[in-house]
């Protein structure tokens, strides 16, 4: 389950989240953001990052706990 979280957020939302920070950025430097719009919109890409690196941590310490397990037994 935890391995399908990290998948599905690699495959189908930090694809849209580069997207949408590569576009805040262009859109800033051109001056047709200002920071507080700029703000609005980079926040849920960044909001994915988290999500994505905690569900890869998630995953990452179920395997080290299964591992030490299996080890101690």
């Amino acid at each position: 389950l935890l391995w399908q979280q990290v998948q599905s957020i690699e495959q189908e939302l930090l694809p849209g989240k580069q997207e949408i920070l590569q576009t805040a950025q262009q859109q800033l430097k051109a001056g047709e953001l200002n920071y507080m719009n700029w703000m609005l919109i980079v926040e849920p890409a960044l909001q994915v990052q988290l999500q994505y690196l905690d569900s890869w941590f998630a995953y990452r310490t179920a395997v080290a706990e299964l591992q030490y397990l299996q080890e101690k037994n």
